[in-house]
């Protein structure tokens, strides 16, 4: 079998470093960071927070870290375990002018990725992820929500490296 002459592509356009970010804020306690999150479709878990953020988070939002009953096993990638998840830290969330209360994050060491919303929480909401232009498409029975508190910001950048 004969292969496909490549020679005329520009291979570096089948691999971009742009991943799928979407703009957000969380919230707690009159307090918020802006920062943006990962929107991944190919992990089968609802939201992870990476520890880091998740220890800053607790202390710049008087949240807390809640310890889970019995830990959850993960399988990373590359299809080896990782550290189970022992924690959690419900927090608010607002994605595209939608609040949502008391949204449960997974804490665990996410590499390079402060959080990600997964195929989960997609679908618990009903989303679905326009791909080529990097937005959420919201049922139209979920309005914005409007918000008329005045909350103290920081982006999450300076909140990990003031």
């Amino acid at each position: 079998m004969k292969g496909i002459d490549i020679s005329h592509v520009d291979l570096s356009q089948l691999v971009s470093e742009k991943s799928c970010t979407i703009f957000c804020t969380l919230f707690h306690n009159g307090y918020q960071v802006l920062t943006s999150v990962l929107a991944d479709l190919g992990v089968n878990a609802f939201t992870l927070i990476n520890t880091k953020c998740a220890a800053k988070l607790t202390d710049f939002l008087n949240a807390l870290l809640e310890e889970l009953p019995k830990p959850i096993s993960i399988y990373r990638y590359n299809r080896l375990v990782g550290q189970p998840i022992t924690n959690i830290l419900q927090i608010y969330l607002w994605v595209d002018r939608q609040r949502q209360y008391n949204i449960l994050f997974l804490i665990t060491d996410l590499g390079s990725h402060d959080m990600i919303l997964e195929r989960k929480w997609l679908a618990y909401l009903g989303l679905q992820f326009n791909i080529q232009n990097r937005w959420l498409i919201w049922p139209k029975t979920m309005p914005p929500t409007p918000s008329f508190i005045k909350e103290i910001s920081i982006t999450m950048e300076n909140l990990i490296w003031p």
